[in-house]
């Protein structure tokens, strides 16, 4: 049911209600005016006598007057809140009651004034015969203004209901935003602990076999890496290159660590550097290439890290030389590689995908595919 403010509505537009109204009478009085005027000047028409005029008169502004009570009915019964079969019955209605109104006023004040100027009695019978005549005309009249305040109402409605819509979009649209924020910095919470967990290990280890420079190394590109991570906390969105570097903090730390058992390389085409991507993408993957190669075995292996651009996406690939064997990552991808994942899936959708593959080699392979977006 619609609720609408009468009585504010026409308080805040009661210039423009007045305006309306005297214009929309001064056209209608103007056409019937006319009318008159080209009936009995070019079709022979009786001329309209004195009684008929002060008629006219009375009769145009009696409906005036009635108006604003008409706006004020057709505001509070409306086919926003009635059923149409009742809104026709009641608006007839209430038209037939102005209308016998109005011809009881043109009667108390014409009828002696008929009567003086035809120096004769005058019947009702002969004022309400043109009065049943024009009752359809001015039934419709009734009309025409009901249904104009309708198409306001209608109107009004359709923009506030627009606007909520839009309002009630907007806010889930910042719910939503908010929850894959706050899950995206869960999603980054759960990978950090256990890169620093293994690098504080490491460091520990260096200490106790008394490896002080290496140590200090390490403890240096630490921090620096972390004040890093911290000066970006608060920003999604970062270039490949700072990504890189970021990175390549966090392979310093690991090559003091497992020193000749791992050898790692990187081919970086230029125009990759501009690239935006998401913080924190490529050092999980780096992480998982450790533990699952140079983590289960004394060999040598060897982590390379390239970057392309092929038709507006950029791709990003992670290769190892070691796969255990009897591990084979099947069971899954491990938190660093599926949190990634997810974390794409929430920035780009479809548009991007993350690919393990594993050959019969012992190659493992991650592909990083996303929009080539530059700042």
């Amino acid at each position: 049911m619609i609720q609408i403010p009468y009585w504010q509505l026409l308080k805040k537009h009661r210039k423009k209600i007045v305006w309306s109204i005297l214009l929309f009478w001064l056209v209608m009085g103007g056409l019937v005016y006319g009318s008159e005027v080209i009936a009995y000047t070019y079709f022979g028409a009786p001329v309209v006598d004195p009684v008929e005029v002060r008629q006219y008169l009375l009769r145009w502004l009696l409906w005036l007057l009635f108006t604003p009570l008409i706006i004020l009915i057709g505001l509070k019964i409306n086919i926003g809140n009635t059923r149409i079969s009742s809104f026709i019955i009641l608006h007839i209605c209430l038209a037939t009651c102005m209308l016998l109104l109005e011809f009881y006023l043109e009667v108390f004040f014409l009828k002696p004034f008929a009567e003086i100027y035809y120096h004769r009695k005058v019947t009702i019978s002969e004022m309400i015969v043109p009065f049943l005549y024009k009752y359809f005309a001015y039934v419709v009249n009734y009309f025409l203004m009901v249904g104009m305040v309708n198409m306001y109402v209608y109107m009004q409605t359709y923009y506030k209901t627009k606007e909520d819509l839009l309002v009630t979009e907007l806010q889930n649209k910042a719910l939503e935003n908010e929850l894959a924020l706050q899950h995206l910095e869960k999603l980054k919470m759960q990978i950090r602990p256990h890169f620093l967990f293994n690098t504080l290990n490491a460091l520990n280890g260096l200490i106790l076999t008394q490896r002080t420079e290496k140590a200090e190394i390490m403890l240096s590109r630490l921090s620096a890496l972390l004040q890093q991570t911290l000066n970006k906390e608060t920003r999604e969105f970062i270039s490949l290159k700072e990504e890189l570097n970021h990175v390549q903090l966090y392979m310093d730390i690991q090559s003091i660590r497992f020193e000749e058992r791992l050898q790692y390389d990187t081919d970086i085409q230029m125009e990759t550097y501009e690239a935006h991507i998401p913080f924190f993408i490529v050092q999980p993957i780096l992480e998982n290439a450790i533990k699952y190669s140079v983590e289960q075995t004394n060999k040598p292996i060897f982590i390379s890290l390239t970057a392309r651009v092929h038709q507006l996406q950029l791709q990003i690939e992670i290769r190892n030389t070691f796969v255990d064997s009897n591990n084979q990552m099947m069971s899954g991808y491990g938190i660093g590689l599926s949190n990634v994942t997810e974390r794409l899936a929430r920035y780009y959708k479809s548009s991007a995908a993350v690919n393990l593959i594993i050959n019969d080699h012992g190659i493992t392979r991650v592909e990083i595919n996303l929009p080539y977006v530059t700042g």
